[in-house]
């Protein structure tokens, strides 16, 4: 049976200097440039805003690259054209693009997308990580592994092993084990190109399984652990919980930490209450609205004081008030707040014009009795 799905994660191998586009960009006048010995562009001109550099990129790329040698374009073609050589590419197959949180990945997916739908036939998706893999941040790594994992799993989740492929090639190093990791849990094989030779390898899931009894324990220990807890503090259930499964826990003295599997857990399992009108609103377009309140979740637990989920209003602080307000994309305002126990949400704006006339209202109303308020799936 064809693959009619087909996961990646994409790195920035369509940048290096054997490939055709990474050759390309290295010529004279390109706007990115390339610093001695690195794969990872830069825009040569600095002031110039992403959007208006990815149309340069674009324009300059106009009218090449017609004829592309599989083997030179990058990890992501190689992969779909050896899928498509051994008659394992369906006609039209979905492909979805996993890319790190940097200005390279998100460059490099954008510019290969027209390329892999005219000479593959395929229609294909970008989906960039929300959290970056940053070792500054206190447990970032952990966090942004965890955020990887969820990725994965979520786009994995209720497709047919016999009809979809997974294939964590590109990106950092450590999300091909990752990857593998993520795939396991759900019972799918891995597929890894070996570069030189364009051979595929599939590579058989772990024996990972884990009840949903158990899953849901586990979650709610990591959700009350948090970024870090002290073992005596914990409660009895808690410590039993990372007693008997130590692989989600990292344990040093007196500390308990997540490790990445634990980070994963906590971050997909953290309840979002909607109230009656978030949850009317919601209920009409939940494909936009699922994924900024997946983003604003996994933003608000790693920091909910994060500037990019705390819109002040005029003349006002919006976090000096019961209700958050976080501005995200499409244009989509939430009024939101976290306790360790659950993601709240006041109101979900899709108006521009309405949020400006009721958020002065909605931030100040107090946080009411959410015991009836809709626990909501976020896909």
């Amino acid at each position: 049976m064809p693959f009619s799905t087909i996961i990646l994660t994409a790195g920035i191998s369509a940048f290096a200097p054997r490939n055709i586009l990474g050759a390309f960009f290295r010529q004279s006048g390109s706007p990115l440039s390339f610093p001695p010995g690195k794969q990872n562009p830069e825009p040569a001109d600095a002031s110039l805003a992403e959007g208006d550099l990815e149309k340069s990129c674009l324009a300059f790329l106009q009218g090449h690259a017609d004829a592309p040698d599989p083997s030179a374009v990058s990890a992501e073609f190689s992969v779909l054209h050896q899928l498509k050589a051994s008659g394992q590419l369906g006609a039209g197959a979905v492909v979805h693009l996993i890319h790190t949180r940097t200005f390279g990945g998100r460059l490099a997916v954008k510019l290969q997308l027209p390329i892999l739908e005219k000479h593959l036939g395929i229609q294909a998706y970008a989906h960039e990580l929300t959290v970056p893999f940053d070792p500054g941040i206190p447990g970032g790594l952990a966090l942004a592994s965890g955020a990887f994992i969820g990725t994965v799993s979520r786009l994995l989740t209720g497709q047919d092993p016999r009809s979809t492929a997974f294939a964590p090639i590109g990106g950092y190093k450590v999300m091909v084990a990752l990857g593998h990791t993520a795939a396991s849990f759900h019972g799918f094989s891995s597929l890894y190109l070996h570069e030189d030779s364009q051979i595929l390898q599939q590579i058989a899931p772990a024996p990972i399984s884990i009840p949903a009894e158990t899953r849901q324990r586990i979650a709610d220990t990591a959700l009350r652990v948090g970024n870090g807890a002290e073992w005596n503090v914990l409660e009895s259930v808690d410590r039993q919980t990372i007693e008997s499964h130590p692989a989600f826990f990292t344990r040093v003295d007196d500390l308990v930490e997540l490790n990445e599997l634990g980070q994963f857990l906590r971050l997909d399992s953290l309840p979002v209450l909607l109230s009656p009108e978030a949850a009317s609103t919601f209920s009409r377009n939940r494909m936009l609205f699922s994924s900024q309140l997946r983003q604003l979740r996994e933003k608000a637990i790693i920091d909910p004081d994060y500037p990019g989920i705390n819109h002040d209003l005029v003349s006002t602080n919006g976090r000096n008030h019961p209700w958050r307000i976080a501005q995200m994309g499409d244009g989509v305002r939430i009024a939101w707040q976290i306790t360790p126990t659950a993601l709240l949400v006041r109101h979900l704006w899709p108006n521009h014009d309405t949020y400006e006339k009721e958020a002065p209202t909605v931030v100040i109303t107090r946080i009411p009795d959410v015991s009836g308020w809709n626990e909501t799936r976020i896909d």
